[in-house]
């Protein structure tokens, strides 16, 4: 769903037949990156929102989606997942 900030024109964004969540406006606010997860999906999507075609990313695991901060390239991101413990450097504290 999309608000406007005094609570009025509430607008659904997808269609609702699989868990969407974590959204993320690009920098133009023109699209959204966003994460599906259900038992035939999961991944990362993007939402045009002047055209509402989604395009598919990703379709793995991934979770808290961003955008690149390099606005030229304006480019989703998923977060970097931290190594696990054994990969880490003795007296990290990581």
């Amino acid at each position: 769903m999309r608000v406007r900030r005094d609570g009025t024109s509430w607008e659904p964004l997808t269609d609702g037949t699989v868990h969407s969540g974590f959204p993320s406006y690009s920098a133009d606010g023109k699209q959204i990156v966003f994460r599906v997860w259900g038992e035939e999906q999961k991944g990362l999507r993007i939402l045009n929102l002047e055209d509402r075609g989604i395009r598919v990313l990703t379709n793995e695991y991934d979770n808290l989606p961003g955008w690149s901060r390099e606005a030229e390239h304006g480019a989703p991101m998923a977060p970097r997942t931290p190594p696990p413990t054994s990969a880490r450097s003795p007296g990290s504290s990581c």
